[in-house]
């Protein structure tokens, strides 16, 4: 199933607007609170992976982003044991 059939309609429209398709992950999970759900999609851009939230009617009510590929964690030049 694809994610647009999981999402409101206007966080689809607001996703397409915004993001590529192709960097879309995934819908990263659903939370009911007060009667309410609310819709968690991880998408790429930029360098940055981007924490969107969106209520039942597709409103996007907060967008977090972190960098994609940390500079310091996982590098092989501050890990010497991953070194050949």
């Amino acid at each position: 199933m694809a994610i647009e059939n999981k999402l409101p309609v206007k966080a689809v429209e607001y996703l397409k607007e915004n993001f590529r398709k192709e960097f879309i992950f995934d819908l990263k999970g659903t939370r009911k609170i007060e009667g309410e759900t609310f819709y968690q999609v991880e998408v790429s851009k930029d360098g940055l992976i981007h924490q969107l939230t969106f209520n039942q009617s597709g409103q996007k009510i907060s967008e977090i982003a972190d960098d994609a590929f940390p500079s310091e964690e996982g590098n092989a030049e501050s890990n010497p044991e991953i070194l050949d």
